[in-house]
């Protein structure tokens, strides 16, 4: 079923029982995020381990994804993020698809920590948020998300749900055909996140600047960023700038 939400995080007890050293892994997850709420960052040193215990680096990160984020924002991610906002004077974020809440959790404690003062609100919605949340979450779709904040002056999104409805594109022309930025965390063209609708509408950025098979240029530009983010064992995470398409793809 397509679906835009990220808010579909299972219990964990099944994982617990299941694996050895579950409860162990579990409160070592719990341990990391509850300082990196008090830090504004995930210490990733601390939950993300070597190729050579793929197992145990598996469970961790569905302890993770199930209770927190897809993405793990570390440090160096995260405080790009905030310089990026500072930067460009941004003092509005509207997040879709936010499931817990925690990415914004981070993003506004260490803005607040590093950068006092700044007038600065980071407004979180998903089509149907866990029970869990950090913070507010606002039960609403993309469209809907999109409808009710004209005002907010960037959209996120992280982990899109794969192959799911395509309001990821929709609420990112949205923001882009009123010149205002798009930031987007995912595995890119051809990995597990993200409607196929928004990759089609970006992927001449990876593929040349050639037509599609019907004889149009992607709608959308999407510029690789990076910002220091890193992940588990096999996942891919990568920041995109999500832009206009111009003339001759620039």
């Amino acid at each position: 079923m397509e679906t835009q939400s990220n808010g579909y995080f299972r219990p964990t007890n099944e994982i617990v029982d299941e694996v050895p050293n579950g409860a162990l892994l579990l409160d070592l997850v719990n341990t990391v995020a509850r300082k990196a709420i008090k830090d504004g960052f995930v210490d990733q040193a601390d939950l993300i381990v070597g190729s050579k215990d793929y197992m145990r680096s598996s469970v961790i990160r569905s302890l993770f994804t199930r209770n927190y984020s897809w993405l793990v924002p570390n440090r160096v991610w995260v405080s790009s993020m905030c310089c990026y906002i500072v930067d460009n004077d941004i003092h509005s974020v509207l997040e879709v698809a936010g499931g817990t809440g925690f990415v914004g959790k981070l993003i506004t404690r260490y803005l607040q920590r590093y950068n006092p003062g700044y007038d600065f609100q980071w407004i979180c919605t998903d089509e149907d948020p866990p029970t869990k949340t950090f913070g507010s979450v606002e039960k609403l779709s993309a469209e809907e998300a999109v409808n009710k904040y004209p005002d907010a002056e960037m959209l996120f999104f992280g982990w899109w749900p794969y192959e799911g409805d395509r309001g990821d594109l929709d609420s990112s022309k949205a923001f882009v055909n009123s010149s205002k930025p798009v930031i987007v965390v995912g595995e890119g063209y051809g990995g597990c996140t993200g409607s196929r609708e928004f990759w089609e509408a970006a992927a001449g950025r990876y593929w040349s600047d050639d037509m599609d098979k019907e004889g149009k240029l992607p709608e959308l530009s999407v510029e690789y960023v990076g910002w220091g983010l890193e992940s588990f064992d096999g996942i891919h995470d990568t920041t995109y700038l999500v832009t206009e398409r111009k003339i001759n793809g620039n």
